[in-house]
């Protein structure tokens, strides 16, 4: 590593193993999701075909808060943690 001055050291920042984790979705946001999945053309044995790049079912895709349908319109969209227990799906994609 090549040498830097302290300012620029001291604006590194370190994320912890816990924040680089997929958010989780709320059960009911989740839930509510693979019903929109499993009635779609793309969905297939817990595949989606549009997702196509990793190999996570549908099942798990969910689950993460900020995932998103890669459908055009997408079916569901980004859920957002408002304060307390309130969130909202994102609507302004």
């Amino acid at each position: 590593m090549s040498y830097q001055p302290p300012s620029l050291r001291a604006r590194r920042t370190v994320i912890p193993v816990e924040m680089a984790q997929p958010l989780p979705a709320p059960e009911l946001v989740a839930l509510t999701r693979l019903a929109l999945c499993e009635d779609c053309e793309n969905y297939s044995n817990g595949q989606c075909r549009l997702f196509g790049c990793c190999d996570k079912t549908v099942s798990e895709k969910v689950k993460w808060a900020l995932s998103q349908c890669p459908d055009n319109p997408p079916r569901w969209k980004r859920f957002r943690q408002l304060s307390g227990n309130a969130g909202q799906l994102e609507t302004n994609q």
